[in-house]
């Protein structure tokens, strides 16, 4: 996609990332955070929630509560 000159927006990011927290693609979901940073993505509601799922469902706890604590309290709904 990127090739094609494709510029992915929050939602495009919250689905990518959801789809690696069904996979358990931790790798993938980790460059998906770093990408957020480099595409000064807003780190609105529904792209922090993505990021405390995948973290915390691919087992990585510690850091779905770091997200969770740096972003306030946030609602999450699964």
């Amino acid at each position: 996609m990127q090739a094609e000159g494709f510029k992915p927006d929050e939602f495009t990011f919250v689905s990518v990332l959801s789809a690696c927290a069904q996979s358990g693609l931790l790798d993938l979901g980790k460059d998906m955070h770093t990408m957020l940073g480099h595409r000064s993505i807003k780190l609105c509601q529904i792209v922090l929630n993505a990021l405390v799922d995948m973290y915390t469902i691919c087992a990585t706890t510690w850091f779905g509560a770091l997200c969770l604590g740096l972003a306030g309290f946030i609602w999450i709904w699964r």
